[in-house]
């Protein structure tokens, strides 16, 4: 991990506090802006033979798997 996404990690813990009702994974899902991502599936037409499972929804999911296949990437200790 780069020392970059460590302190974005690290910021976003500080910001949403110890006892935050929002999940850190929750929380780094936020930081990707989904206008870009739909700004980007339009131009290139990515969703134009789906019906159901849209590319913001994969996104999510495989972010969601590496996060669950490689939880040390997401782990940051908490130091004040």
């Amino acid at each position: 991990m780069t020392k970059v996404q460590k302190k974005v990690i690290q910021s976003l813990i500080k910001q949403s506090g110890k006892n935050s009702d929002s999940p850190l994974f929750g929380q780094i899902i936020k930081l990707i802006p989904r206008h870009l991502i739909i700004k980007c599936v339009d131009i290139y037409k990515a969703d134009k033979h789906c019906s159901a499972y849209k590319t913001y929804d994969q996104l999510v999911s495989l972010f969601h798997l590496w996060s669950v296949l490689s939880p040390h990437h997401l782990y940051v200790p908490y130091n004040d």
